[in-house]
């Protein structure tokens, strides 16, 4: 995590909740490239990353990023972390911390577009900039990242009728999101 002190304040930000919080940062098989855990760790897909990848490799900072969005969904907790404007921040502050990572010389920026659309809509989200979020993540991810099943914002969760929160058009609430 020294790299991550090496960057910007977002990265630095991620590395002092890792060591505030007691965090892990382990591998372990999965279908998504990273995801945050009920036990409060960040699990990353050993597939797809490694320890041994080198500094300054696409890779590694694409992992970094992953672990910096990872971490945001954590501090954010489960009901917003679960939300369309949850996993809207997370991506953004990935973003954001890809191009401090690459100021310092670990890697290159994100290059996805879906990504990247994104990362450039400013704080605060409005409604219809969340729906457009949830259609790139959909494009971005497809039938792997489920997020259709999740409220556009947690707060709502309190404000809908009980039905629709148990019986929703799409399929339960929080069906599958992957967390173990």
């Amino acid at each position: 995590m020294a790299d991550l002190m090496d960057a910007g304040p977002i990265c630095r930000h991620a590395a002092q909740y890792i060591a505030d919080h007691h965090t892990h940062i382990r591998f372990a098989t999965q279908s998504t490239a990273a995801r945050w855990t009920r036990a409060r760790h960040v699990e990353l897909n050993p597939e797809r990353y490694s320890w041994r990848v080198n500094r300054g490799q696409r890779d590694y900072a694409s992992m970094l990023g992953l672990i910096v969005h990872e971490i945001k969904h954590l501090e954010q907790g489960r009901l917003l972390a679960l939300s369309v404007k949850g996993e809207w921040e997370g991506w953004r502050i990935e973003c954001l911390a890809r191009i401090e990572l690459e100021q310092a010389g670990l890697g290159d920026r994100i290059k996805n577009i879906h990504r990247q659309n994104i990362a450039d809509i400013s704080p605060p989200p409005t409604d219809r900039d969340l729906r457009y979020v949830r259609s790139e993540m959909l494009k971005y991810a497809g039938f792997r990242y489920l997020v259709w099943l999740l409220p556009l914002r947690p707060e709502r969760y309190w404000q809908a009728p009980l039905a629709s929160l148990v019986f929703p058009p799409l399929g339960p609430l929080l069906a599958y999101y992957g967390i173990p």
